[in-house]
């Protein structure tokens, strides 16, 4: 290899010569495109400096035998245990930050080759120690190579090796002269060594000769790869084979791949090769080729490493940073592969066996797949164009002609077979609202329900026609399913679980029937007749054939409570898409599906789940579709190593075999299972031989600490192991603790003695006294430290509610609205798809409570505050609180809340308390009462949620409780502010300021929205 000649004179060959064959061969193929893939969507898992990783251009992996992943960077070294990395440069005894090559030792030495020189780290030191040898001082270490005990090294110089890989020892010298770039070692001993000009193969009497390679131009090998009684072989212009016994020959690369250089080889079990190029990875497997760029998920096209880990996991080094080859089950699809939108809201399968995906650009037809799978570019669409009003498509069903009914944001289109549009069922037809939601259709396609925003219809012989039950007129269905006993039920917004049984008998049921009063996305029905419902929060609900309701929930195992999908497959398995990820459930445990199974989003997307009539399983996220595939990634995990990162006492680091005062104080234990397949799932347990012979219950990482041990020797011992596997070997630190003077036998012989002869007697009555003593003292102790507990707690609960109602204060709104704000603001910050992230702000005041307070006098208008309250309190949700604001006026806080069901909670408030009147007192009339309600929400503006403060946003619902007052009382009024983009927070606070003094003004003005109850119908959700 030509090197350059550094100020002091030494050569370091590869940041610039290694850069120019490089930059050769990414130039030769600049502009050529990416190979189609023939294996689905490859998808990576990303580190980058970040995470923690020293420098983002990786170049060169290593794992060592405990399972650490080192990483070679420009800035330095990182080891990484599958939870974080440790970063290690020259301030820890590097010779230089830029890492060119890695190997390590069965006894645990880890060596770097850098650019300056080789360093070691010896197993459990912090500090590398570097070699400073004659050839070695300074020079770049381009490849690294074990053999039994000696330490081969690839340098600019030559060829060199350390006998018993000391650093101490005199590096012996071969090809003198010669700049090496690669090493290989067969398994019958065959040494291959690779330079700039070809390649050379040691002979058994230790001299090196050339291995003939193809072609008269001479190849630059930078990889070596040991196959079977073959070889790999990565050149400066492509790949060669060697198969060991003839020369070797050139792989006729694709076009796009062609002539560039190959920078780093491994080969997966089962064959299937992997190469580094600077234009991407290459995969190879039988005679096909792949290559894996940037624009399919790779951090960046220029890679230089590569690494299969003991788990079968590759790893790639690049410009960008580090990639994990993510390979589970789950292969996932978005607009790379030819998704028509990454959000797909509904699916379906037609008679033909086609794949109907509704999204929010409209329908996509996919054909089945073929031998080579499948292929979302052969799709048909269908979108305004074809004669859809609205793109948005929530529903899909077929009936038995063969035509396709779809529900959109704009009524029903139907169209027939040949994708022609044959009908648009509106209102205009009978529908209640416009934007469908949910649809089914029976087996004849003579009838069916239809599930709007404003209510639910029949379909009978082709005609909408209303339903009987009032409740179903005003539900807003998002899933309408069949049991096979003919019950209909359906999953709604607003009303729960509504059951329509065949003889019109109609039930709800919820939070009081021990279902869930929140949103209900989706249903599943089991052939037995028993549904699984998917609940905004609640978790998992099953209501058994007989009626029994049973939930589960994340203290269940399940990933997270809100779910937007059930799939309940023909193996009994239900799968739940939630907001953090996917879950199956087999009857005994959940299994937990994320990004490293091959999710393309955790958060899934609302009823789009299906199994298909092959029995593939489909579910749709909030970005992207997946298709389970249960053959992969279901390999044997080897059983994780635990190993003891770190034993410090009080904050320094302590070595093993330590004997410790009985009064050290606190003993911390740091330890890490390296594994990266499932490696949040790891459970680790652990025992301290010599106190506790039982292992600890499995548990996630944390550190273990003890402390005010009693004398004697331990052994400490954790393993770890994966959720379905079995533990692996067990990580161990012996210490011991040395005993208090007090404990030691000579004393306590010489003691007994003594009290035995002398004050036996005295110091046994002694003892009686002060132990009478000490347990009055501790009950004394106990009872006073109770009664101040509850003195404190009483003063704290007084201080902040209201002493005539119960309900919390202004004092316990001052402490409580400050998170809930924050807890919407980061919402937003974080983005996202679920709307129920504002605070809706309800000011409830009570008409003409004055004429209570005049007529009755004080006590009756105690009584009907008391009364209101209480009311109040019933209609709201659980985590909804109302405060006593003043007077008669109250202020319910709805969190997650957005304005439609700010507007939905003041109706029921309003209903609710004309419906009944308040009881004043024994011998006072029942009283009518009615009440006013002011409501808006914080922010008012989604797009600038920090624009106004949360007082400011109530000054608007008071602006709103006087308008509803003006407008007679007995109503509600929505109040929002508008102040566009061009409107600074000034301008906008002085507007809320018009809207208290002048609303008629400020609405002319445009400066406010106002809607009341008895001029609004029912809200529509997005």
């Amino acid at each position: 290899m030509i090197g350059w000649e550094h100020k002091t004179g030494r050569r370091h060959g590869f940041p610039l010569a290694m850069a120019l064959w490089l930059l050769c061969g990414f130039l030769a193929g600049w502009g050529r495109p990416s190979l189609a893939s023939a294996y689905g969507e490859a998808r990576f898992q990303h580190y980058g400096p970040v995470d923690g990783l020293p420098q983002q251009q990786v170049l060169s992996l290593h794992q060592d035998r405990a399972g650490y992943l080192w990483v070679g960077t420009y800035g330095g070294l990182g080891r990484f245990n599958g939870r974080a990395f440790t970063r290690f440069s020259t301030a820890d005894g590097l010779a230089s930050n830029t890492i060119l090559s890695l190997a390590s030792t069965p006894q645990g030495t880890l060596f770097a080759g850098t650019t300056r020189g080789l360093c070691a780290l010896p197993a459990g030191a912090l500090r590398f120690r570097c070699a400073r040898t004659h050839g070695l001082d300074g020079v770049s270490i381009q490849a690294l190579l074990l053999e039994g005990t000696d330490l081969w090294l690839a340098t600019p110089d030559g060829l060199f090796y350390l006998r018993e890989a000391n650093l101490e020892t005199l590096a012996e010298a071969r090809l003198s002269g010669t700049a090496v770039l690669s090493l290989g070692l067969g398994a019958d001993g065959t040494l291959l060594a690779g330079t700039p000009t070809g390649l050379l193969r040691r002979e058994a009497d230790g001299r090196f000769s050339a291995l003939p390679l193809p072609g008269t131009e001479p190849h630059a090998v930078s990889s070596l790869l040991p196959d079977g009684g073959g070889w790999w072989i990565g050149t400066h212009r492509g790949l060669l084979h060697h198969d060991g016994r003839a020369a070797a020959r050139s792989l006729e690369l694709p076009s796009a791949v062609r002539d560039v250089p190959i920078t780093a080889l491994a080969v997966a079990p089962g064959g299937r090769l992997w190469a580094t190029t600077p234009l991407g990875l290459l995969r190879r497997e039988g005679e096909d080729f792949e290559l894996i760029r940037s624009q399919q998920g790779l951090a960046d096209d220029a890679c230089y490493a590569l690494l299969l880990d003991r788990d079968g996991g590759l790893w790639v080094g690049s410009d960008g940073g580090l990639d994990r080859l993510i390979s589970g089950p789950l292969i996932g699809y978005t607009r790379r592969q030819g998704l028509l939108n990454d959000f797909v809201r509904t699916l379906a399968e037609d008679a033909e066996g086609r794949l109907w995906l509704g999204t929010r650009s409209g329908v996509q037809i996919v054909d089945p797949p073929t031998a080579a799978g499948w292929d979302f570019r052969r799709s048909r669409v269908l979108d305004r164009d074809d004669g859809l009003v609205d793109a948005r498509i929530y529903a899909i069903a077929f009936d038995p002609g063969g035509q396709a009914w779809l529900a959109t944001g704009h009524g029903i289109a139907v169209f027939d077979r040949q994708l022609r549009r044959q009908r648009l069922i509106t209102t205009a037809e009978g529908l209640p609202g416009n934007e469908v939601r949910a649809l089914w259709l029976d087996e004849s396609g003579r009838s069916g329900f239809v599930g709007t925003t404003l209510g639910v219809a029949r379909i009978e012989d082709g005609r909408v026609l209303p339903v009987a039950s009032e409740l179903l007129a005003q539900a807003r269905p998002m899933r309408i399913v069949r049991d096979p006993h003919g019950r209909f039920w359906f999953a709604t917004l607003q009303h729960g679980l509504i059951r329509l049984d065949p003889d019109g008998q109609v039930l709800r049921l919820g939070r009081d029937q021990g279902l869930s009063d929140e949103i209900l996305w989706d249903l599943a029905v089991a052939p037995d007749g028993g549904l699984w419902v998917a609940s905004n929060g609640d978790g998992l609900f099953h209501i058994d054939p007989d009626g029994g309701i049973r939930n589960w929930t994340q203290r269940d195992g399940l990933v997270d409570n809100f779910l937007w999908q059930l799939l309940l497959d023909r193996d009994g398995v239900l799968w739940a898409y939630t907001n953090r990820g996917l879950a199956s459930w087999d009857g005994r445990v959940f299994r937990s599906f994320g990004t490293q199974d091959g999710l393309t989003h955790l958060e899934g997307s609302a009823t789009a789940a299906l199994q298909s009539r092959s029995g593939e399983r489909w579910f749709a996220s909030a970005s992207g579709l997946m298709r389970y595939d249960p053959s992969r990634g279901g390999r044997a995990l080897a059983a994780p190593i635990t190993v003891i990162e770190s034993v410090r006492l009080n904050g320094r680091p302590l070595p093993a075999d330590s004997e410790l005062a009985h009064d050290a104080g606190e003993l911390m234990f740091e330890f890490a299972a390296p594994s990266f397949e499932h490696a949040a799932d790891l459970r680790y347990r652990y025992r301290l031989r010599g106190l506790q012979e039982s292992w600890s219950e499995p548990g996630p990482y944390r550190p273990i600490t003890f402390v005010s041990l009693p004398g004697g020797r331990f052994v400490f011992e954790v393993q770890a192991g994966h959720a379905e596997g079995r533990f692996g070997p067990a990580a161990r630190f012996p210490f011991s603790v040395r005993p208090p003077l007090w404990e030691q036998p000579w004393l306590w012989a010489l003691g007994a003695l003594l009290l035995a002869v002398t004050v036996w007697l005295l110091l046994r009555l002694r003892l009686r006294r002060l132990e009478a003593r000490r347990r009055e003292l501790e009950r004394e102790v106990r009872e006073r430290t109770r009664a101040l507990e509850i003195a404190n707690r009483r003063l704290e609960e007084a201080s902040l509610t209201d002493p005539l109602t119960g309900l919390p204060n202004r004092r316990y709104l001052s402490r409580q609205i400050e998170a809930d704000v924050a807890a919407t603001l980061r919402a937003y910050q974080e983005g996202g798809t679920n709307a129920h992230r504002d605070i809706a702000l309800l000011l409830v005041d009570i008409d003409h409570f004055k004429r209570i307070n005049d007529q009755f006098g004080h006590h009756a208008g105690d009584a009907a505050l008391t009364q209101f309250a209480e009311r109040l309190k019933a209609e709201i949700r659980a985590s909804d609180y109302v405060v006593r604001w003043g007077g008669e006026e109250f202020l319910v806080v709805a969190r997650r809340a957005d304005a439609p069901q700010g507007v939905q909670l003041a109706q029921r408030i309003v209903e609710a308390v004309r419906r009944q009147p308040l009881h004043l007192g024994e011998g006072l009339p029942p009283w009518p009462v009615t009440c006013s309600i002011g409501v808006t929400h914080f922010p008012p503006d989604p797009g600038r949620p920090c624009l106004l403060s949360w007082e400011q946003v109530l000054e608007v619902a008071d602006a709103a409780v006087y308008e509803a007052k003006r407008r007679g009382r007995d109503d509600w009024v929505l109040l929002e502010p508008r102040c566009s983009a061009a409107v600074d927070a000034a301008e906008c606070r002085r507007r809320i300021t018009l809207l208290k003094t002048d609303l008629s003004a400020a609405l002319d003005q445009g400066h406010a929205v106002l809607r009341c109850g008895r001029e609004l119908a029912a809200p529509t959700s997005a």
